[in-house]
């Protein structure tokens, strides 16, 4: 397909696999000759659900870009995307709608749009995503969106927590085939790319995240691999010996704890009990030492959450020196066990969402403290007057004096916190 003519926007919204799937539209896109362009022709939304506020984030980008260009075709793909009726996607002045699965057919999707003198609405969604155990097979060879790649290799979730809609748009656990990832990487780095994510829904669904991990270690010019987030009972004695045996894996794990209370735990459906992951998170500095971060998601306001199990959660997260903690409010998510639980007061809501955002900016502070006037190596993402900014090995975002080029490797011994 040729679109030398072509100007184009993305915007993605959502988790890293989001951001795979977006970068390796763009990539396509790019390769196939459009260019990126704020007076677009065509307009791409890679899409999320995961809460009513990501909901509103989506409808709004359509009816933006719907204001921007009455003529533009305007494409929404994913997980909100997966939600919308043929009606709802009309009203909000979508042409291209496809759900989870599809993606890899996107660019033959816009060819048969723009070939279509009627330009009629394609909409395409799996009759039963639930159930759908399908990889959408698409091939990023070289990132657009980051200097780091984001690499999907696994998608899907059959866990069911309590509160989450993501089995119901993602569908059943699937992994992607070995010799493509490595093919992948390899192409990656072959054009200059030197850090690679790995992302999934569930990235510990994975069936060999140790092997994969091992093979990569031996991709020659890879300088460093991480994990975009990892579920807390995949972290095995055996995948963390896997992790601390590797050349290139940082010292940074993105282990999502949801809640500090056993009750509020079970009533999440989450399969584990704070017990379990503190031992995880020992575990994990034990293989990985003392300096690497974890980072983690608490999500508060859960209907049964009491005052008792916040301050609970709150103890906990400080008690086990997360190096940050994001913040989320609770978002009733249609169709899910929680939906049906009467809410808590908004008022409720946001006053723990502010006490929790204090806590996690203290956390931030003392991990940070641990490094200060230490010399950090860096990858090199962004050069600015020879100012370069990047990320530590344990990740944390720094900038510093250096002349140095993007994907460079090089070490600051005078840094500040971006």
């Amino acid at each position: 397909m040729n679109l030398s003519d072509k100007k184009i926007k993305l915007d993605v919204l959502g988790c890293r696999t989001n951001s795979y799937e977006g970068d390796a539209i763009l990539s396509s896109l790019i390769e196939a000759g459009a260019t990126q362009s704020e007076n677009w022709e065509i307009y791409i939304l890679i899409s999320c659900t995961i809460t009513a506020i990501a909901d509103r984030k989506c409808k709004k980008l359509l009816r933006r870009a719907r204001r921007e260009n009455k003529n533009g075709v305007i494409c929404c793909l994913g997980c909100f995307a997966e939600t919308l009726t043929q009606e709802q996607a009309r009203e909000l002045g979508i042409n291209i709608l496809l759900g989870n699965r599809l993606k890899h057919l996107f660019v033959p999707t816009l060819e048969e749009f723009l070939t279509d003198a009627q330009k009629k609405p394609i909409f395409k969604k799996q009759e039963d995503v639930l159930h759908n155990n399908i990889w959408d097979s698409q091939f990023l060879t070289k990132p657009c969106l980051h200097t780091r790649a984001f690499v999907k290799v696994q998608d899907g979730c059959n866990h069911f927590c309590s509160y989450c809609t993501v089995p119901f748009v993602r569908g059943l656990p699937v992994s992607r085939d070995m010799a493509d990832t490595l093919a992948e990487v390899r192409s990656l780095v072959s054009n200059g790319c030197r850090e690679i994510v790995l992302t999934g829904v569930h990235l510990g669904l994975h069936t060999d995240l140790p092997f994969l991990v091992e093979e990569l270690s031996k991709v020659e010019g890879l300088a460093r691999l991480r994990f975009g987030s990892i579920e807390p009972l995949s972290i095995t004695k055996k995948l963390l010996q896997t992790l601390s045996s590797s050349p290139i894996f940082m010292p940074h794990l993105h282990i999502p704890l949801q809640s500090g209370c056993n009750r509020t735990l079970r009533n999440m459906k989450r399969g584990y009990t704070v017990e379990q992951f503190a031992e995880i998170m020992q575990n994990s500095r034990d293989f990985l030492g003392e300096d690497m971060q974890i980072t983690t998601d608490f999500l508060l306001g859960f209907p049964t959450e009491t005052e008792a199990d916040f301050e609970e959660s709150l103890s906990f997260l400080i008690k086990q020196k997360f190096g940050h903690f994001h913040v989320f409010p609770f978002s009733s998510r249609t169709g899910t066990r929680a939906a049906g639980l009467p809410p808590l007061a908004p008022q409720i809501i946001r006053s723990r969402q502010k006490r929790a955002i204090t806590t996690s900016k203290k956390l931030d502070a003392d991990f940070l403290a641990k490094f200060r006037r230490t010399p950090q190596e860096i990858l090199v993402e962004e050069v600015k007057d020879d100012i370069v900014t990047g990320h530590t090995k344990n990740f944390i975002r720094i900038k510093g004096k250096f002349n140095a080029k993007v994907n460079d490797l090089v070490i600051l011994k005078d840094w500040q916190i971006v």
